[in-house]
């Protein structure tokens, strides 16, 4: 049976960032990455119609993570560079309603000017006292609701505005959803686009030629127990021990694979007290036409279309639990074909071919109800049981990369502190993310 000093299980963002910063450890550790599927990237898959691959619309990072990777990555080769993967900035953003479409800078999208455009001059007016609530420091409660903290009607016109680019958004509940959770969304809503997911399994095959890290691909974690001072991992194909080892999949994931007893609170907690939801998705190409907006609201059908070169993913949110249920992914599906026809409708001369349907259970959220947030906020690191989780859904802000950042920052500082030690380890949760990593420089793109 091998033998490592760490075993990550995970080959996605979070995994090979963790490896990666291990590396750069100086610590010569024998790391073993363990990927579950054949191919590497899970929900950031994007598409490559060449080779009839289509993604999910997901294949997106903030600029800060896009800055952390490659400042890391560079560290191990210098000439790597994020342009090989034809990164793009979304900017442009469009609302269509009523038979026209609104056009506004993608970065106005929770400010006054982004709502009336949507909303018209009524919704614009009842935003101006919202807008500073989040965008500058106020004596607001961050975990206070936002039922509570915004003085909006509901069925008003900057309200109805707000539920829908909520949902574009990810927040499935905005109006129960702590007014910190809307902030994080309102700060960072631009998204730079890319093949993702080709980074991730370029990454970890140079790492694994250079014999920096070891790779076994569609090798999925089975069981987990600890023996003396190893740790033994039953994966698929056979078992292996280590001395540290590095969940990097989400809370979900983790727990229908690792024991209860040795599971830390925290992750049973994140897992129990969250409310996942799922994404629907449509992928189709563009085969005429001009379509000059990278990010579109078709408000009808509570949907939302994302360009990445010529390929047109239109998604819904549906709740976890519905997606559950076939004849409401069927809804949902249906829906997403008559965004499609109303987009060739707003847009003259578009054309659209093929499609490719997927569901995506987005089990990385973090609770969205005030008290739960707050009550893993305030868990402590004695609740670890000697693992290390890395991921969005690890940290203390409602900004899930820059969760990431923080989570694989700490995994590699608490292992460079001192001899490798399970009985040391626990779970470290993001301290002070927003002021440790939101004032990094943007990356510069060549």
């Amino acid at each position: 049976m091998q033998t490592f000093d760490v075993v990550i299980a995970g080959g996605g963002m979070s995994g090979v960032l963790a490896a990666v910063q291990l590396i750069n450890s100086k610590q010569n550790l024998k790391i073993h990455v363990l990927e579950a599927e054949k191919t590497c990237g899970g929900r950031l898959r994007s598409s490559r119609r060449e080779h009839n691959r289509w993604g999910f619309g997901l294949n997106s990072l903030s600029s800060d993570l896009v800055t952390f990777l490659t400042s890391s990555v560079s560290k191990i080769y210098p000439e790597w560079s994020m342009q090989d993967y034809l990164v793009e900035r979304h900017n442009h953003a469009g609302y269509c309603s009523g038979g026209k479409v609104s056009r506004f800078e993608l970065s106005d999208l929770f400010r006054v000017s982004g709502v009336k455009a949507m909303g018209g001059r009524n919704a614009g007016k009842e935003w101006e006292d919202t807008e500073p609530l989040l965008f500058t420091d106020s004596k607001k409660d961050p975990f206070e609701s936002v039922s509570k903290a915004l003085d909006l009607k509901r069925s008003g016109a900057s309200g109805t505005i707000l539920t829908e680019i909520a949902k574009a958004s990810g927040i499935p509940d905005v109006w129960n959803a702590p007014l910190e959770l809307l902030r994080s969304k309102a700060s960072n809503p631009c998204r730079i686009y890319g093949y993702f997911d080709d980074l991730l399994e370029d990454t970890l095959d140079l790492l694994a030629n250079d014999q920096l890290i070891s790779l076994a691909r569609h090798c999925r974690l089975v069981d987990l127990k600890k023996e003396g001072d190893l740790w033994i991992l039953q994966t698929e194909q056979g078992p292996i021990a280590t001395k540290e080892v590095v969940i990097a999949h989400n809370p979900w994931a983790a727990t229908s694979t690792i024991a209860r007893d040795i599971t830390p609170v925290a992750v049973s907690n994140i897992a129990l007290k969250a409310k996942p939801v799922s994404i629907v998705a449509l992928s189709t190409q563009i085969v005429g036409g001009t379509l000059d907006l990278d990010f579109i609201m078709i408000a009808s059908e509570e949907a939302r279309a994302i360009k990445h070169g010529d390929v047109l993913t239109l998604q819904a949110t549906i709740d976890y639990e519905m997606s559950l249920d076939a004849p409401e992914v069927v809804k949902a599906v249906k829906r997403l074909k008559r965004a499609a026809k109303k987009l060739a409708q707003y847009f003259e001369g578009l054309e659209l071919a093929g499609e490719f349907i997927g569901l995506i259970p987005e089990a990385w959220t973090l609770p969205t109800n005030t008290s739960d947030h707050k009550f893993i906020q305030k868990m402590k690191n004695s609740h670890g049981s000697g693992l290390f989780f890395v991921g969005d859904a690890y940290g203390t802000s409602y900004d899930g990369d820059l969760n990431i950042i923080s989570s694989v920052e700490q995994l590699s500082e608490h292992i460079a502190a001192g001899p490798l030690d399970s009985k040391s380890a626990s779970l470290h949760f993001a301290r002070d993310t927003e002021l440790d990593v939101a004032q990094r420089p943007a990356a510069e793109m060549e």
